[in-house]
């Protein structure tokens, strides 16, 4: 795993550990901990992708070409919507 990854994983067991709620038995705060883990490491994941995005839009075509702005703007839309993340 390299170290991109690694650190976008130590961001989402950081937020799960902060946002888990303690029901009193280890085994349902582990699948608490478990999918805020999940959810948290795929948001974060498709919000890099989407950065990447954004900057190879800025630097192949600057900032003042519409169309091509338009598409990339449609095609960030589009990831987001496919794994169902909001902005």
């Amino acid at each position: 795993m390299n170290e991109r990854i690694k650190a976008l994983v130590e961001r989402a067991e950081k937020y799960a550990e902060e946002t888990s709620t303690w029901r009193g038995d280890n085994t349902e705060w582990r699948n608490d901990f478990e999918g805020i883990f999940k959810e948290q490491f795929a948001e974060l994941m498709v919000a890099q992708f989407d950065l990447i995005l954004v900057n190879e839009y800025l630097d192949c075509v600057g900032e003042n070409d519409k169309k091509s702005q338009f598409r990339i703007d449609r095609l960030r839309n589009r990831v987001k919507e496919y794994f169902g993340v909001e902005e």
